[in-house]
């Protein structure tokens, strides 16, 4: 056996170190290239699934990584071995050369070991391919499946909406119909009922009508009843005079008084309401007839009053009051009190009223007075109520007073007929209370209120001859009255004709104090 040229060892040793070197590279670089083609076929296959494929192989990666680092340390010896010392002997180079041998054997160990690892990454990604592959057709299933829920889905809807437009086109013709038929009936109703309120409201007028003209007579046939009654007394009497009249009790003058009163506060309170201005009760018609009624006399006191909305009612109240005493009831205010038994019955008045008071007739008192109701019955009997006259007094009234009205009034034309009617009621009861004052025996005058318009002293408050309607304060003896409203009656004597030294105040006079 001959001993080798070391020399050609050593030219043959590194073409295998070389080679050994040259495949683990090429492992290397073929596992490299697998790995980057296995990743990049997987993201092709998988491009929705790039959030878990570093999960997936991550690990594997980094460990194949770390791996391939190690064909570099394999190389150190071996360039280490590419020097030799020249001078080492045979028996080193064969010890290196088993060395090698051993070392080259471990290293084809571990290209082994690394192949076997490489392999079950391989493994891992062909089933993680195939699991892709699954998860990719269920997705598409998915995807498909959605498609077509959603495609059917709309078509429902379109179904539903065109269903709710012809349930909405019928329902809306339904409402159409049902509501014309509604509104229909509900105008022939209103027609229907207001016809009836029609023929109610013409048959009521007419019943009014039919009332009022039956009033009228019935009252008509009352003063002929009682002028035929006080006629049968007074032919019956045979110790009377002819028109002796019949006693009346003060009651019974109170309660005609009090009517008259109640009348006139519901006048002024529903139709006497508003609150003319001067230029309108200085300009209200009887511009050309000085105190033609009773606004014309109206004072600067009086307008002041009527500017407080609490006094006011009562300035008015006054007003009418005024014209009752100055149309009827005055004694004094001779050409105005035609109303009862015409010109006549004014006449005996005011003749009374001055013989009343005349020296020579005070001890003829008695004789005076039973003359003056004989007289007044004779003449009630023969004259009666003057319409007419009675139907200019309330026209000439009424010419001021309409000025209260106010002008905001929804039915004028109502509120002055209305005004009309009741100033002629008034008048017809006062004309009634001066029959009955003028057929008693007792004597009878009305006292009017002096106030500081009418007198240059203050008036003060009397308990006894006043009756307090408005006030600031608790009416008392130094109250100033600041206007009168309506007149006291005053009787002298009785019924019988006697008792001329005493008097009596049957009502007293309304006031307003300070």
């Amino acid at each position: 056996m001959g001993i080798e040229n070391p020399r050609k060892n050593d030219e043959t040793r590194p073409t295998q170190e070389q080679q050994a070197n040259s495949d683990g590279e090429n492992n290397r670089v073929s596992l490299t290239t697998d790995m980057n083609s296995s990743e990049t076929q997987f993201g092709q296959d998988h491009p929705d699934r790039h959030n878990y494929l570093p999960e997936l192989c991550g690990q594997e990666s980094q460990h194949l990584s770390n791996l391939m680092e190690i064909p570099a340390l394999i190389s150190t010896p071996e360039r280490q071995l590419e020097q030799p010392d020249a001078t080492d002997a045979t028996s080193q180079d064969q010890m290196q050369w088993a060395h090698d041998r051993t070392h080259f054997k471990q290293q084809d160990t571990v290209i082994r070991n690394l192949e076997d690892e490489v392999l079950q990454p391989r493994t891992q990604l062909k089933e993680y391919r195939k699991e892709n592959t699954k998860l990719i057709i269920y997705n598409a299933n998915v995807k498909e499946r959605a498609k077509t829920a959603e495609r059917r889905q709309i078509n429902k809807q379109k179904i539903h909406q065109r269903r709710i437009l012809k349930l909405r086109a019928r329902n809306g013709n339904l409402e159409n119909t049902e509501l014309k038929s509604f509104i229909a009936d509900i105008q022939e109703r209103a027609e229907t009922a207001e016809r009836r309120r029609a023929a109610k409201q013409r048959l009521h007028q007419r019943d009014v009508e039919n009332l009022q003209t039956g009033i009228v007579k019935l009252e008509s046939e009352i003063r002929e009843l009682k002028t035929q009654v006080v006629s049968y007394k007074a032919e019956k009497s045979k110790n009377k005079a002819i028109a002796n009249s019949r006693k009346i009790s003060d009651d019974a003058i109170k309660a005609s008084w009090r009517t008259m009163a109640y009348n006139i506060q519901g006048l002024v309170a529903t139709i006497l309401t508003g609150c003319p201005s001067e230029h309108d009760l200085n300009h209200h018609g009887h511009e050309g007839n000085e105190k033609s009624c009773a606004v014309c006399q109206i004072s600067a006191t009086q307008f002041k009053l009527l500017q407080d909305d609490d006094m006011r009612p009562f300035v008015v109240e006054k007003f009418v009051w005024d014209a009752v005493t100055r149309r009827i009831l005055g004694h004094d205010t001779f050409g105005l009190c035609k109303s009862w038994a015409r010109a006549p019955g004014m006449m005996l008045s005011t003749l009374l009223n001055n013989l009343i008071y005349m020296p020579e007739m005070r001890g003829n008192t008695s004789k005076l007075l039973r003359w003056k109701a004989e007289g007044a019955a004779m003449i009630y009997k023969a004259f009666g109520i003057d319409d007419e006259e009675l139907d200019n007094a309330v026209h000439e009234e009424f010419t001021g007073l309409r000025r209260f009205i106010p002008r905001d009034c929804p039915d004028s034309k109502t509120a002055r007929q209305n005004l009309c009617q009741d100033l002629r009621k008034i008048f017809e009861e006062a004309i009634e209370i001066h029959r009955i004052l003028m057929q008693s025996r007792a004597h009878f005058y009305l006292d009017q209120v002096k106030t500081p318009a009418t007198s240059r002293n203050f008036i003060y408050f009397n308990p006894g001859f006043h009756e307090p309607e408005v006030w600031d304060a608790e009416p008392s003896e130094k109250s100033i009255v600041l206007l009168g409203i309506s007149p006291s009656l005053v009787k002298v004597g009785n019924a019988d004709g006697g008792n001329y030294d005493t008097s009596n105040r049957l009502i007293k006079a309304s006031v307003i104090c300070n």
